[in-house]
């Protein structure tokens, strides 16, 4: 698994104890419109479903946060937990529909968009964990609106509902697609970094005065040892040699001068 998955199953781990919070406020406040008109034992159902489900959340992905589970398992985990979670919320506003009036379950509908809304920022380091969540918990509300209460709220509400669903989805796989661009990029930039350091580090330069035997032309190394000049340069650079004679060493070990190359 390259870098950038790594680096969104990290991000989509991160965010736990702050959705726990949202959640259970959110319901909270809903409980108190709810409390009259709603039988308590579907409170007590639906609120023990949403509080459940939502620990189980913060308990499983900490796991993953702390290195417990492989990436894909983390994926697999993130997107059966929202499904969960989407459909506790779902659910329990379908069958509190069944007992509200319109006003009521208008705020309960603002309840859920807000929820979405938060989704959009805190699930953006996967590509499907949010549609599964959104969808889960949109869809039941949508199904008692349209088929099985029908007059609570009219066509074109139901209609909007729909469209904030789509639009949430797609502003969703938008800012996913600019996440992965983004952590893409910056993983070439990190390569790219490291290709040069590396070439930086290979390029070798020779400066300063360098201690030569006026008979032999052997250098002294760092350590010491005396070197042929070129093991010397060889070492020290880039440079290979090739080997000839000068004019002179020709005229004078050979009696000839060298024919030009």
């Amino acid at each position: 698994m390259s870098d950038v998955d790594q680096e969104l199953h990290r991000q989509l781990s991160a965010d736990r104890f702050l959705p726990l919070l949202a959640h259970l406020i959110l319901f909270a406040l809903l409980l108190i419109l709810m409390w009259d008109p709603v039988p308590h034992t579907l409170l007590a159902a639906w609120g023990s479903a949403v509080v459940g489900v939502s620990l189980i959340r913060v308990i499983v992905w900490d796991r993953a946060r702390r290195g417990k589970m492989l990436p894909h398992a983390t994926a697999r985990m993130a997107r059966l937990t929202m499904l969960a979670l989407g459909l506790a919320w779902g659910v329990g506003a379908a069958f509190a529909f069944m007992h509200l009036a319109p006003a009521t379950a208008a705020l309960i509908i603002l309840g859920l968009t807000g929820l979405i809304a938060g989704g959009l920022a805190t699930l953006v380091a996967d590509r499907w964990v949010f549609p599964i969540y959104a969808i889960a918990m949109f869809l039941p509300p949508v199904v008692v609106l349209a088929l099985i209460k029908p007059g609570l709220f009219d066509v074109v509400g139901v209609v909007l509902m729909a469209i904030f669903l789509a639009f949430s989805l797609r502003l969703h796989a938008r800012a996913y697609d600019g996440l992965r661009q983004r952590l893409r990029a910056e993983e070439n930039q990190r390569t790219l970094l490291m290709q040069l350091q590396a070439s930086v580090a290979e390029v070798k330069v020779l400066k300063g005065i360098l201690p030569i035997c006026a008979s032999c032309k052997r250098i002294r190394s760092d350590g010491g040892k005396w070197e042929q000049v070129e093991s010397y340069v060889r070492e020290h650079t880039n440079a290979e040699f090739s080997h000839g004679l000068c004019p002179d060493c020709a005229a004078r070990d050979w009696g000839t001068t060298p024919r030009s190359a």
